[in-house]
């Protein structure tokens, strides 16, 4: 699992995931995000690079989900690819952490 962050204005930060989000991915991007939470920014996970995701990852996703609304910010994911996608669909992730076809599609959604 690769990890590629980047300060976004507006107080968010964008975790960019490429790879496999299994156990050992799960436990990489934990710390990351985290530490985004404590530094008080909201949270845009890019996962149009993930090929697989496991229970584990959705779980660090949900938990860091519920982290950050519990201190006033956010976090949503953008460009799951198709598979990905339908385990996050199959799990109903979408009714706790908002999901985005695209960065494009998520800031377009916050101007309106």
């Amino acid at each position: 699992m690769e990890i590629h962050v980047k300060v976004l204005p507006s107080n968010m930060t964008l975790v960019k995931l490429d790879g496999s989000l299994d156990i050992s991915g799960a436990t990489r991007i934990e710390t990351e995000l985290r530490g985004t939470v404590r530094q008080d920014r909201d949270v845009v996970v890019d996962l149009a690079g993930v090929t697989f995701i496991s229970s584990q990852g959705v779980r660090v996703l949900v938990a860091t989900a519920k982290t950050a609304n519990l201190k006033g910010l956010k976090l949503v994911l953008v460009g799951p690819n198709p598979s990905v996608g339908k385990v996050l669909s199959f799990m109903s992730i979408d009714t706790i952490i908002p999901i985005f076809d695209s960065l494009d599609a998520m800031k377009h959604e916050s101007r309106t």
